[in-house]
This record gives structure tokens, sequence and C-alpha cells, in this order.
């Protein structure tokens, strides 16, 4: 162990609290999508920039395990059975901005009451022909809870959907856990006459061509606007293979 590590636990965190967690996270994956309040430790960082996410993968995470950080999204690689994919929530209560009571938000899911949320989605129909939600876009999971995804692009969302990976969710300031366990059914609110859709972005990536991943648009100083990838690995592993943008 190198001197900098001297005096602190394996992944930060000491191993109680590690424990507190992860039987959090197996109530969590026991009842997909359901929130499960967990004790929420002060970190070296603010609530908001990511602490619950943190403490989730330390909780998890062993020696011999490889970490990845990619931010706000699902990679664009299919994920893997073995695999576990940690998002950090800033608001895991997907009916927080229609109902803010938490003791009245708590009582609609148990009585499995989401009308509020069929409301607004049919508002943003009636004024925009489409749902306004370009990320966030709440999903109902395992046929029972809805939950909300946040903070990644509703373009994700269809990737949530029978995953081989395990999903974990930690919202550090809000002290809730949640969980997709692998192979779980996983679906974007909708109707059945105006199905969820990806909207596809009418661009293609300037360096390897991709037209069918999530693009990211970039404005040069000179006013010019470029779209990348927003994988960037998968975007490189694509030019180490021959593609290239026409």
């Amino acid at each position: 162990m190198s001197d900098i590590a001297q005096g602190y636990n394996f992944a930060y965190l000491d191993e109680r609290t590690k424990k507190m967690i992860r039987r959090a996270l197996l109530k969590a994956v026991a009842i997909p999508g359901h929130q499960v309040p967990f004790g929420s430790r002060e970190m070296p960082l603010a609530y908001g920039w990511g602490t619950g996410g943190i403490q989730v993968t330390a909780a998890v995470i062993g020696r011999d395990d490889v970490l990845k950080v990619t931010r706000h999204r699902i990679p664009e690689t299919p994920l893997a059975a073995g695999q576990v994919l940690v998002y950090q929530v800033p608001q895991p209560e997907p009916l927080y901005r229609l109902e803010p009571r938490r003791a009245e938000t708590a009582r609609l899911h148990a009585a499995e009451e989401y009308g509020l949320m069929n409301v607004k989605l049919y508002e943003d129909l009636a004024q925009w022909g489409r749902v306004e939600t370009s990320y966030d876009y709440p999903v109902k999971v395992d046929g029972r809870y809805v939950m909300s995804p946040s903070p990644i692009p509703a373009f994700d969302n269809p990737k949530m959907h029978m995953n081989p990976a395990l999903q974990l969710f930690g919202a550090g300031r809000e002290k809730r856990l949640y969980a997709i366990p692998p192979y779980t059914d996983v679906r974007s609110l909708d109707f059945e006459d105006h199905p969820f859709r990806i909207e596809p972005h009418g661009h293609a990536c300037e360096r390897c061509g991709d037209t069918a991943s999530f693009l990211d648009e970039i404005a040069d100083a000179d006013g010019r606007v470029r779209w990348s990838c927003s994988d960037t690995d998968w975007c490189a592993d694509r030019v180490d293979q021959g593609h290239r943008h026409d």
C-alpha cells in the first residue's frame, strides 16, 4: 500500500458502512425500482456532486475489479453478465416535480397510483405533439414501480431493458438507493397511440461516422458546430477499426 493511502480503508469507506449499504442494496435488488433508505455518509465532496454513486461504488468494488467512469451515460458497448453499472442520482423521486411531499409520494408508489405522471406526459403531447423530456425520462420497472433513471438522456433508456448487467442507483443527498437486477423489464412511460421513441440526431460523428450513438453538439470558437460521440471509448474503438466520417 502506498504512503498516500496509509490510514485509509480500501475504497475510503469503513467496512461497517459498506455492509450497511450492501444490505440496503440487497433489498433494492429484491424489489426492483423501489427506493430504499440508507444512512448516507459524509464524503470529501458536497452533496449533489456524486456522493451517492461514490458510496455505492465503494461498497461493492473489490481490489481486483476494474472501474470505469462514464459520466451520466450508459456505454454504447453492450454490457455483459457480471458487470455492475452505478448511477449517481441527484433526485431519486420521479414524482417530485408533481408532488414534493415525501409521505404523499410514498403513498402513491404503494398504491401504484401514477396518474400524475400520465397527466404530465399527456400535457406535453397536447402542447408540443411529443414528450418534451430529453433526460430523466421516467420508466416502469418490472411492471410495478415508476422510477427515475436520472440524469441519463432518454436516448439511453432502451439500454436499461433486459440489460445483463446489475444496475445500481445512489442518491447521497436524498439518502435513497434503488436497483434494477439483470434481465429485468424496463419500459419508458408512454401511451399506446404515442409510443416512446428515440429521436434521431440527423448527424454523424465527425471522427468515426457513427449515426446511431448518442452525439454531443460542440460549438467551436469560430461558430462552427461539430458532432462527436459522447462515449469516447466507443468512438476510439470504431476509429481503430477503420471507421471514418465521409
